[in-house]
């Protein structure tokens, strides 16, 4: 039974080595936004900023699917489009639920977003936010593989709100 099971082990190797893939992640060709991906010690920091917090978001969420491939080569399909609501406790804590979201269905759903678009932003006793994303299949033979992002982390997470620009700062745990 084992021999079984390492030859179909084997099989599924070579047909994963078989595979057609894109073009290798260049780094220098990522899509512009408003946002970069600062070293950080054995992690990346996303740095998103906007008009207000709800810019900001979207650009924290156009940073992370450019950071785990190239967004301009993701297309808009309306099969993919998703539209969500997040909560948190503060503003720490809903900037880590959008991020943690979009990465769990990344993961469960295997969408890659082209478009994160953060509205309808409430602030109160809880803050709440209605995320809309577009995309589509994430698909190795079209999309370049980047980094894989394996959480989101509160590690000196900062928010930096001013009177025309808010600053996000996330570390991620690649």
């Amino acid at each position: 039974r084992a021999l079984g099971n390492a030859a179909q082990v084997d099989d599924a190797v070579a047909k994963r080595k078989a595979q057609v893939r894109a073009k290798p992640l260049d780094v220098d060709s990522r899509s512009t936004g408003c946002y970069e991906h600062l070293d950080h010690t054995a992690d990346v920091q996303f740095h998103a900023w906007g008009a207000d917090l709800e810019a900001a978001l979207s650009a924290l969420g156009d940073c992370l699917f450019d950071f785990v491939t190239e967004r301009k080569t993701i297309d808009e399909d309306e099969a993919c489009a998703q539209s969500f609501d997040v909560e948190g406790s503060d503003v720490n804590s809903l900037v880590f639920r959008v991020l943690d979201e979009l990465l769990f269905r990344f993961s469960a759903d295997g969408v890659a977003c082209a478009r994160v678009r953060v509205h309808s932003l409430t602030r109160g006793e809880a803050f709440a936010a209605r995320v809309a994303t577009t995309g589509e299949r994430f698909d190795l033979a079209k999309h370049p593989q980047g980094t894989e992002v394996k959480a989101i982390t509160y590690s000196n997470m900062q928010v930096h709100e001013e009177a025309d620009r808010t600053d996000v700062f996330v570390i991620v745990d690649i």
